[in-house]
């Protein structure tokens, strides 16, 4: 399945030291260009990895839908919905509750990091 990830999915995998085998999970994997910046110069694995992947990886979202834009979320969590609102076929990986409730509310379909709290 392909996915649209925000921050906290990425910067967790690599706390666990598995965001390196991430790309050989998911196909297709989309990066917003608001997740990367939320991401760069943190100074930890997460940040080092996106660099380093970021020409294969990191999408510019524009324009937002603005019902899209009403819910006031991170700039990450926004176009990572942005995206997957436009592409129906994409999970978008959040885990932010009220990011999941946008998405939900737009019929996306969501997958958090870890699936205990839906």
């Amino acid at each position: 399945m392909q996915r649209v990830c925000n921050a906290s999915p990425l910067i967790f995998l690599a706390k666990i030291d598995l965001i390196h085998v991430l790309p050989t999970m998911i196909k297709n994997l989309k990066i917003p260009l608001g997740v990367y910046h939320e991401m760069k110069g943190q100074g930890d694995a997460a940040s080092e990895w996106i660099e380093k992947v970021k020409e294969d990886y990191v999408i510019k979202i524009d324009p937002v839908p603005t019902i899209i834009e009403s819910w006031d979320l991170g700039k990450g969590e926004t176009e990572v919905i942005a995206y997957a609102h436009s592409n129906k076929h994409l999970r978008a990986a959040l885990d932010d509750k009220a990011a999941r409730n946008c998405a939900a509310s737009l019929g996306i379909d969501v997958i958090p990091t870890l699936p205990l709290n839906k």
